[in-house]
């Protein structure tokens, strides 16, 4: 006997597909935030737990000398054009960034100050996914007044849980770095643009829609 097709069957059908979806959006992008609640202007640790901008994984963002990393805020364009609110600075020279993530994501953006005025840091971004190495990129700086600038936007072959930013050219003076974002969105570089998968609500309203287009076709 064929089974009658129902909208109440056809919701069903659309909100598994919405949930499935939602499921598969988890954390393509991650922007790293800082909260100012957590981690009060200068606080010195070895280690930061970030929020992202777009979802619920968090990173801890850990340092790989011995010395620490301090955290600071800052409003618009008063440290860096590029990094406007948190900003974790490394205390001991050449120390590279160690990121683990609480779930895999394809894409890492974080903007950059070394301490150099020619244009020539470099930084280096090796990603791995369950210590499987996943490929390095390398970003270069610009030197737009005192502090070389620039943006890392890693994004491998595939997912990584684990990113190491470490330099791979020395900049002109100490080698250290300030890293943070850009969240007022007023810098040359941005926030690195929206994550590649829509918001979970977005994806329920356009369930809920369909559904609607199915019962005006009926």
């Amino acid at each position: 006997m064929k089974r009658k097709h129902t909208a109440s069957t056809t919701m069903f059908k659309v909100i598994a597909l919405a949930a499935a979806l939602t499921g598969a959006a988890q954390a393509a992008t991650f922007v790293p935030l800082i909260s100012s609640d957590n981690y009060p202007s200068g606080t010195n640790a070895l280690s930061f737990v970030a929020t992202n901008k777009y979802d619920s994984t968090t990173a801890v963002l850990a340092t790989s000398g011995s010395q620490g990393m301090t955290v600071n805020y800052f409003p618009p364009n008063t440290f860096a054009t590029n990094i406007n609110g948190a900003a974790i600075f490394n205390m001991e020279y050449g120390a590279s960034l160690n990121i683990t993530f609480s779930a895999p994501v394809d894409r890492f953006v974080m903007n950059f100050v070394a301490n150099g005025n020619t244009g020539s840091t470099i930084f280096a971004a090796t990603g791995s996914l369950n210590d499987v190495s996943t490929g390095t990129s390398y970003f270069t700086s610009s030197a737009p007044l005192t502090y070389d600038e620039g943006q890392i936007n890693y994004s491998g072959s595939g997912s990584f849980d684990k990113l190491v930013i470490s330099f791979s050219q020395l900049p002109s003076n100490a080698p250290q770095w300030a890293f943070g974002s850009d969240v007022a969105n007023v810098g040359n570089l941005g926030d690195g643009g929206n994550p590649t998968v829509p918001e979970p609500s977005a994806l329920l309203l356009g369930a809920v829609g369909a559904l609607g287009l199915i019962r005006r076709r009926r």
